[in-house]
């Protein structure tokens, strides 16, 4: 029986995912930081691809794709899109996942983890996995601090300083090799890897420079306050939008049959009654997409956000 044939309604969303996961370019390059991955599967031919696209459709696969999710426990994003990627690359050609998630402790205490540890070939491999949405400051001219999360305590600078500083060289401390021997049993050379993806978005209207060792390919949408929502909806012919909630923001031209769409009245309208609820220093940007092709996603901020 062909596996991947007829799609079961359930699945098509996670196929979604799996999908933008492989074809999405990465935020930054490796001028960033030599680690990070210039592509999210730069040693994939086209044909190996489309091969790998196949093997994440069957359902058996679908399946262990969503047994991994439910033993995460977790709703976080993050979580979702490390959980992905290591289902992804297990399917992958000539590469064996030895390890996901491993801990590193020393006295007692945890320094941090390894997102995944994998064999392609000959080579061993650490790779940290990241997915991020930015806002840029206006004004900008390219520094990463000026890059904000919708959480303003996830800036670009900070999550790159430890990635950089911790994360990708936890393999070079001795309780990283201590644990690396442990899983191997053998010392190996750990090459690293980082690979980043996710959304730059550019504030509507206003300056704003890509940052640093930013991919010229990266994927991006606008932001705006909510006080010029009225104005930068006007030319949108669609009258259908979406707020996806946050672990669905992958795959965001997916839209879930869970989330809510809106008109661009009752829009203002949830997003005027969403902000009130909150103090300024509580409120946070909302994501929201548009059922017209071509549009990008953009996010709403509470007037004065920055």
């Amino acid at each position: 029986m062909n596996q991947t044939t007829p799609s079961r309604p359930a699945d098509r969303p996670l196929k979604a995912e799996l999908d933008w996961l492989i074809d999405s370019p990465v935020l930054l390059t490796p001028a960033a930081h030599p680690t990070i991955l210039p592509a999210p599967l730069p040693h994939l031919t086209a044909g190996l691809k489309q091969h790998l696209r196949s093997s994440l459709h069957r359902q058996k696969v679908l399946e262990e794709c969503q047994e991994a999710l439910a033993q995460r426990l977790s709703l976080r994003l993050g979580i979702r899109y490390e959980s992905l990627w290591q289902s992804i690359t297990r399917q992958i050609p000539d590469c064996d996942v030895l390890a996901t998630n491993v801990q590193v402790q020393e006295n007692h205490r945890t320094l941090g983890e390894f997102d995944l540890l994998y064999k392609a070939g000959q080579h061993t491999i650490h790779q940290e996995l990241a997915i991020k949405f930015y806002l840029g400051t206006p004004g900008s001219r390219g520094d990463w601090c000026e890059w904000i999360g919708p959480d303003k305590a996830d800036q670009l600078a900070r999550k790159l300083r430890l990635m950089f500083d911790h994360q990708i060289t936890l393999s070079d401390t001795e309780a990283g090799k201590n644990t690396l021997l442990a899983l191997t049993g053998t010392p190996q050379h750990w090459q690293k890897e980082i690979l980043l993806q996710g959304y730059l978005f550019y504030p509507w209207r206003q300056p704003c420079a890509s940052p640093f060792g930013a991919n010229t390919q990266h994927l991006r949408g606008d932001w705006l306050p909510l006080q010029q929502l009225e104005e930068y909806l006007m030319p949108f012919a669609s009258d259908v939008f979406m707020v996806p909630q946050r672990q669905h923001w992958l795959a965001l031209r997916h839209w879930h049959q869970s989330e809510k769409s809106f008109d661009k009245v009752a829009l203002l309208q949830y997003l005027l009654e969403r902000f009130a609820e909150k103090e300024r220093a509580e409120a946070r940007p909302v994501l929201i997409v548009s059922g017209q092709a071509g549009s990008v996603p953009f996010f709403v901020t509470p007037d004065n956000w920055f």
